[in-house]
């Protein structure tokens, strides 16, 4: 099936396209709660006569769609469906009716492409070869839930022992502009894990320091301390797209070990018993991972006996670190090229932002790429990033999201 026919039928499909990605936005649901998101879903497939299964982590479905021969090849395209908790502030008219959350990171454009490209490719089924796996995944902002339970679950074995042979999956950017495409083969977004610590002693007055461990201290000089576990890692201010693209070795993949929250809740006079802290591991490197979750409690540990304190560690183990199978990056960079011409189809940096696709990408040849949102590129992306309050992506870029989804269906 030629490029230009799958325009077309995106394009002609794109007003009720628009319809759907609006209705899920208005009515936006957090991870582990997309109860009435996956009804939408449900009555869309059954709208096209196609099968499927639900219940997958709770919320999740697996479509399928056979071509001529199913058995000669199977591809399953995913979609993420969960929203933020961030209170809107765009003023749209199809903004959402549910206080302190909102699609702030493009999930219902990513459901909405994948049900387009679903008509598409149901509608088509006669014209191409092999079978499609329509994978919509709840939770894919909150750890504990939608990819890595899905396949627990064997999910994408729901009709067949099977595994897809490839899998694709889009992320909405506002960095790029509309009908614009970024790539990146290989190692391509971080791990995450949450670090907890919590530095104990005797507190008391500060300015009695015999008498007392002063924990607040010895926090700051652990978070200090920290900072050489990654010290050779580090971005820099200029980031991470400054470097090289090719030959990149582990050595020189980034790594970052940061802290967002500190509680001390002490005084100006009064040294606190506790010192709680929060923060992030983010790493391309698998064996770098396991080996700074190991620096990171002996650090600890070190910094607080020698101040007299106690540290407790605790690390949860996130996503893994996101992997382009090159073969099936190139496919897709090839649509792509196809559909909207080798200017509009850009290389990506290294991201050390997370996703939890990447549990799909250790288990089958995958490929995440990100889809143009906005009208004037970078400048756009100031306004209302992802996870804003005053996220808009444009929904011209909808049809270019389904056309493509479709593509990859029939020849990814």
């Amino acid at each position: 099936m030629n490029t230009q026919t799958i325009k077309n039928l995106a394009a002609k499909n794109i007003n009720s396209t628009v319809e759907i990605r609006r209705k899920i936005h208005a009515n936006p649901e957090l991870s582990g709660m997309e109860k009435n998101t996956n009804k939408l879903i449900q009555k869309e497939l059954s709208r096209l006569n196609i099968e499927f299964k639900s219940g997958y982590s709770k919320y999740g479905i697996v479509a399928r769609i056979e071509g001529k021969n199913p058995a000669s090849r199977t591809v399953a395209l995913r979609a993420d469906m969960d929203a933020l908790p961030i209170t809107e502030a765009t003023k749209l008219q199809y903004a959402s009716k549910i206080k302190g959350v909102m699609h702030a990171c493009g999930h219902d454009i990513h459901t909405a492409c994948l049900l387009g490209a679903a008509k598409i490719l149901q509608e088509t089924r006669r014209e191409w070869q092999g079978t499609v796996l329509l994978v919509f995944q709840p939770s894919e902002e909150k750890y504990g839930g939608g990819a890595d339970v899905m396949l627990k679950e064997k999910a994408l074995q729901a009709f067949g022992r099977k595994m897809p042979q490839r899998m694709y999956a889009l992320h909405v950017s506002p960095e790029l502009s509309v009908g614009t495409f970024g790539f990146k083969s290989g190692q391509y977004m971080a791990s995450t894990d949450e670090i907890y610590i919590t530095v104990s002693g005797k507190g008391g007055h500060a300015a009695l320091p015999k008498e007392t461990t002063n924990t607040v201290l010895t926090a700051a000089q652990i978070l200090v301390g920290l900072q050489e576990i990654t010290k050779n890692r580090t971005v820099q201010k200029e980031g991470i797209s400054k470097i090289k693209q090719t030959a990149i070795s582990k050595d020189t993949l980034p790594a970052i070990i940061a802290f967002g929250r500190i509680i001390g809740d002490g005084q100006t006079n009064v040294i606190p018993d506790n010192v709680e802290m929060a923060g992030t591991l983010r790493t391309f490197d698998e064996k770098f991972r396991s080996k700074a979750h190991k620096q990171i409690v002996l650090t600890a540990n070190k910094i607080a006996r020698r101040n007299g304190a106690v540290a407790t560690v605790k690390i949860d183990s996130g996503y893994p670190s996101l992997y382009n199978t090159p073969s099936a990056t190139m496919a897709a960079r090839k649509a792509a090229e196809n559909l909207a011409g080798k200017k509009n189809v850009v290389t990506l940096p290294l991201r050390l932002t997370a996703e939890d696709f990447a549990f799909f990408a250790q288990k089958i040849p995958s490929c995440l790429f990100r889809l143009g949102v906005s009208k004037s590129g970078v400048s756009e992306a100031s306004k209302g990033g992802l996870h804003s309050a005053n996220f808009i992506p444009d929904e011209k870029a909808i049809e270019y999201g389904t056309a493509i989804m479709a593509m990859l269906g029939i020849d990814g």
